[in-house]
């Protein structure tokens, strides 16, 4: 029998404890990105599967003469249509991802702005740039325990912005880091692989963990000092 153990050095105890149900909620919604990500994989597969099944039973009863230009002009539009499927799908989750955690990162803020009594304004930079230097520059919270983190996710702006404003077409191609799943292709943006979205979930899930513990140690050290 394996043997269980734990440090109690890993359990933080916030002394802001609405910090405790908002960590909660958030990783409820990183939870249910996660089903979604494998829900849409998972039906885009079976579809597949069915497809290819039906067009191995229509091909052969097809003529001859006529199977060439019969594949031609039904499955291969099929396929560009089930290529195109999986592209939106995953494009889609992209995007529900950075806005997911820039919601939450703005809740956090205006629940920082209460407690913190400093007033955040948006500065002219990117919103998570912007957001981090409130918490980071404005309210003294430790920002190098959440910095790799954050790090990760920052560089995967240019993705987002692509795929917001440009339809996947990156304009500056230097500004392009290459991942696990994504690539690109011309002037393209391709999530080629689920574990691009599943990364950028598992990097955000740590940078809040990070975050809000940094952002409870800063309160309790306002709230105590003399």
């Amino acid at each position: 029998m394996s043997k269980f153990t734990f440090n109690l050095n890993d359990i933080h105890h916030y002394e802001w404890g609405n910090l405790w149900w908002f960590e909660y909620e958030v990783s409820i919604g990183f939870s249910a990105l996660s089903n979604l990500i494998n829900n849409q994989e998972e039906t885009f597969r079976v579809k597949l599967d069915e497809f290819i099944s039906k067009r191995n039973e229509v091909l052969p009863t097809v003529p001859l003469e006529y199977r060439d230009s019969y594949e031609q002009h039904f499955f291969e539009d099929a396929d560009r249509t089930f290529n195109e499927l999986k592209t939106t799908q995953r494009n889609a989750i992209c995007l529900s991802f950075f806005s997911y955690i820039e919601g939450k990162l703005m809740i956090l803020v205006k629940m920082m702005e209460t407690e913190f009594k400093l007033k955040y304004k948006r500065a002219k930079m990117d919103i998570l740039s912007s957001l981090k230097r409130y918490i980071v520059d404005s309210c003294k919270v430790d920002g190098k325990v959440f910095k790799k983190e954050f790090r990760n996710i920052h560089k995967q702006s240019i993705v987002r912005n692509s795929l917001a404003h440009n339809h996947s077409h990156i304009i500056d191609s230097r500004k392009f880091t290459g991942v696990d799943g994504i690539k690109l292709k011309n002037d393209e943006i391709i999530i080629y692989d689920v574990i691009y979205l599943n990364n950028l979930i598992s990097w955000a899930e740590l940078f809040f963990k990070e975050l809000f513990i940094a952002v409870d140690k800063r309160l309790t050290q306002i709230k105590t000092k003399p």
